[in-house]
């Protein structure tokens, strides 16, 4: 019987070493706990013999320098699971450099990562010129532009999650100045017949104050619907 040689039983044990290290797998959500931003989450791929869901996997937003972004998880989204070398307990409750509670090297410490793995998905906007933020049925997005931002949805509020007050149109605000300003002139005109009075009152009077008015109201840069 011939004996492996040094190589062979290198590559033999590589081998084996690395069938025990997990670095990232496609996975989908099982169920999600807002609260804690743990999720179970179930690994779509294997090598013939399915994983178990994981317990308890704790999904990562984008965040930094100040600013989150973070949304809700429906069974059955799509994630990406990143398995960490060593243990990092530590740092996830305090922040700081530490010292791994655990030093093994199989990657069995999982992280998630909201995002389409599969070419299932139907949002829109990928690949055009614009960025967009929103629901995947397009029907309320937020659409960045080179010089633009376009918010798509049923209500926009600006001020809070429920404001009580609604901008004006400028086109509205515009008629109705109109309106006032022809019902005035028509008092004025009126009265006017009935016993003139000076060249600065009466329906010249009325025209006059109205004048500031016939100036556009409408904003140059916002526009609303």
């Amino acid at each position: 019987m011939r004996q492996p040689s040094d190589a062979e039983v290198l590559r033999a044990a590589m081998e084996a070493a690395t069938k025990t290290v997990m670095t990232s797998l496609p996975g989908k959500v099982v169920s999600y706990d807002a609260a804690t931003k743990l999720a179970t989450i179930e690994p779509m791929v294997h090598n013939g013999n399915p994983l178990p869901p994981i317990p308890e996997v704790p999904v990562k937003f984008p965040r930094g320098g100040g600013y989150r972004m973070v949304w809700p998880l429906n069974p059955g989204d799509e994630v990406t699971i990143h398995f960490h070398k060593w243990d990092p307990s530590r740092f996830r409750v305090s922040g700081e450099k530490a010292q791994s509670n655990l030093v093994r090297d199989t990657g069995i410490y999982p992280v998630a990562v909201p995002g389409s793995e599969s070419e299932t998905s139907t949002y829109t906007g990928a690949g055009s010129n614009t960025m967009h933020l929103g629901r995947d049925a397009g029907d309320v997005e937020i659409i960045i532009a080179s010089n633009a931002i376009s918010l798509k949805a049923a209500t926009v509020n600006l001020t809070g999650t429920a404001p009580g007050d609604a901008a004006a149109l400028a086109s509205k605000v515009e008629a109705a100045l109109n309106k006032l300003q022809s019902a005035m002139s028509q008092c004025a005109t009126a009265f006017t017949a009935i016993a003139p009075v000076a060249p600065n009152s009466g329906a010249a009077g009325v025209n006059g104050a109205m004048a500031g008015f016939d100036s556009a109201v409408a904003s140059t840069k916002v526009k609303i619907a």
